[in-house]
This record gives structure tokens, C-alpha cells and sequence, in this order.
């Protein structure tokens, strides 16, 4: 009965609300809405001056728990040409867009985890469930060539008479992909590492792009409450299972007193500059995590034996991928603009 009511009203918003948002005609600008930063930035990298892209979820929110009134969402979605999301369904607001999308309401085209599994796309299994991971494969460069194929198809079905634009754009993102994997590869060589921990399951896309293999998270799954076995756990594990705990600095400052007790029971921590690369470059994130990794193991004590903080441990990591990152954001941004 509740699913009935709310059928109901998504229905009476559509029929009353929406023909108050009149698209401009003559518009020539294809609009493009994403659920996710990432997705922003491959929307605006295949679609360049002839694309507006939306952002769905405001910046700093928590995509697994921001859910838009009914009527926000209608007017975010207005006069939108393609909506790219994730998938399968696991954040409130995709959840949303597929039913507007079931309703047949719309008139817009949906790109999202069905296509990318037709392009050959599989889940990573979570090696702490045992069970489909489908949290931010659009962090690895395998995930992003096939969502950029996916919404090459939409672009040139909404706007034919830019397929050469988006063609040329499209082959020179592909290219900064091979280049990226050419560093990537480069970059773990250096690297002693032969087996990754992560301390939540965000970034095991991104890892297993490096080569490496995810063989340990400790957090098993988004927002499970983490307990003090939990911890001591994986202090226990480590050198057993994994060889080094990789975290993003968004994750450090979510569960800093988490990771500071790793680090006092001598768990190797690297951490990787998520927060910018996942807006501007989400490609370079496991080029990030591989130069992270090729950095030498600091390992300092203070006077009387007490551990140093995390951030002195850390520090020098994601200084070196964040500077070396944001030279292979200039170098590939500057050739990206050649396919213009």
C-alpha cells in the first residue's frame, strides 16, 4: 500500500509539476546530469563544449544517505538530455532516477550499470562479505573506459551532428587511459607490495587496476560499525594477509582515531589524495595509489616510545602522489584540449 502511494504522487508530480518547466527549444547545449564527481568529470571530458553537466548531489553530502524531495529532484531534472549514474541500485537518489526512468515520463536517456555490464563490465567481489562490491568502480580506469563508451552512445544519439567531436574526444581520453596504465605499471614495479589492505571497500576498483590484489578490508562494508577485535584483527593480520593498509584522505578524516591506533600497532598506512582527483581526475586515483606504494616505509618514535602520528607517517606519501599527480593532471588536461 505504501509503494501504491507513492506511485501515486510520483505520478501527480509529473503530470502537475512538470509541464510548469518548459525546456528552451532552440537549445542547442546537450545537458548532462551525473550522480557522482567522478562521472562530472568524465562527462565534461567526452562531451567538452558541446555538454552542461549537472552535479545530482551537492558537494560534501553522503551519496549513500542524500535523498532529494521529490520536487527537487523533478526540477533538477527539468531539461536534462542524459542522466549517468552508477549502479546497480545502491544510493537513494539512483533509486529515484530509476523509477522516474521506469514511469516513461521522461524523455531523457539513461546510461547506467545495465549498459556498463553489456560493455563487458563484472563487480569485483568484496573479499571480507564474500559478495558483489558495488561501491566506486567509477574510480578505476577500467571502470571509467566503459561508462565513457556508454555515454559516447548516448551523446551521439541526442546530438548526431556532434559525432565527430565526441568521437576525437572520446579517442583521446582512451589514450590518456593507456598512458596512465603505462605509469601505473611503472610506478608498482617500485613497489615491494604484493597484497593490499583497504580499511573500507571504496577503493578496491581502483587498487585492482594497479595489478595488486585486495586481499583484506577491515570495515567489510559501508557504515557496519567498526569494534576493537575489529582493530586488533587487523594489527594481527598484517604481513600475514596484507602488506600495507591503503586508506583515501577522505577515509582518514572519517576514521583518524581508527587509523592512529593501526599505526601504534605498527600497520603500514599510506594514504591516497582522493578528495581532489575524484573532482578533477578520477582516472589518476589508482596512479595515486601506485606512487603511494612506491614511497619508502616511514617509520619514526618519538621519545619515550610512543608512536609518531599518523601524520608524520603519512605525510611524505601523499605529498609525492599529490604532487606528481597533479603534474599528470596539467600534462593530460593540456592534450586533452587538442581534441577540442
Amino acid at each position: 500500500m505504501e509503494a501504491l502511494k507513492k506511485g501515486v504522487l510520483l505520478v501527480f508530480l509529473l503530470i502537475v509539476v512538470m509541464p510548469l518547466y518548459s525546456v528552451d527549444a532552440e537549445s542547442s547545449e546537450v545537458v548532462v546530469a551525473v550522480t557522482h564527481p567522478a562521472l562530472k568529470s568524465l562527462a565534461t571530458a567526452i562531451g567538452g563544449n558541446r555538454v552542461r553537466v549537472i552535479m545530482l548531489i551537492p558537494q560534501g553530502v553522503d551519496v549513500h544517505h542524500y535523498e532529494p524531495p521529490a520536487l527537487e529532484l523533478l526540477a533538477l531534472l527539468r531539461e536534462v538530455d542524459i542522466v549517468v549514474m552508477t549502479g546497480p541500485s545502491h544510493l537513494p537518489i539512483e533509486m529515484k532516477i530509476e523509477e522516474l526512468h521506469r514511469s516513461k515520463l521522461y524523455n531523457w536517456i539513461l546510461v547506467h550499470y545495465p549498459d556498463y555490464v553489456s560493455e563487458g563490465f563484472k563487480l569485483l567481489i568484496n573479499p571480507a562479505t564474500g559478495k558483489e562490491n558495488p561501491h566506486e568502480y567509477v574510480l578505476s580506469m577500467s571502470g571509467l573506459r566503459i561508462i565513457a563508451r556508454s555515454l559516447y552512445r548516448a551523446l551521439i544519439s541526442v546530438d548526431p551532428e556532434g559525432v565527430e567531436h565526441y568521437e576525437l574526444r572520446l579517442a583521446s581520453f582512451l589514450e590518456n587511459l593507456e598512458r596512465i596504465e603505462k605509469a601505473v605499471e611503472s610506478s608498482v614495479k617500485l613497489s615491494s607490495v604484493a597484497k593490499v589492505g583497504l580499511l573500507t571497500p571504496l577503493l578496491q576498483y581502483a587498487v585492482v587496476d594497479t595489478g595488486l590484489t585486495v586481499s583484506y578490508i577491515v570495515i567489510a562494508e559501508h557504515d557496519i560499525p567498526l569494534e576493537i577485535r575489529d582493530i586488533v584483527k587487523a594489527a594481527s593480520d598484517y604481513g600475514k594477509l596484507y602488506d600495507v593498509l591503503v586508506i583515501s584522505d577522505e577515509e582518514l578524516v572519517k576514521h583518524q582515531q581508527v587509523v592512529e591506533e593501526l599505526v601504534r600497532r605498527g600497520v603500514r598506512v599510506v594514504v591516497v589524495p582522493l578528495s581532489t582527483l575524484v573532482r578533477e581526475a578520477p582516472e589518476l586515483v589508482p596512479l595515486a595509489i601506485a606512487l603511494s606504494l612506491s614511497t619508502p616505509h616511514i617509520s619514526v618514535e618519538l621519545a619515550g616510545g610512543q608512536d609518531v602520528s599518523l601524520y608524520y607517517l603519512t605525510a611524505i606519501s601523499a605529498v609525492l602522489a599529490a604532487v606528481i599527480t597533479i603534474l599528470y593532471v596539467f600534462k593530460l588536461k593540456s592534450h586533452g584540449r587538442t581534441a577540442r
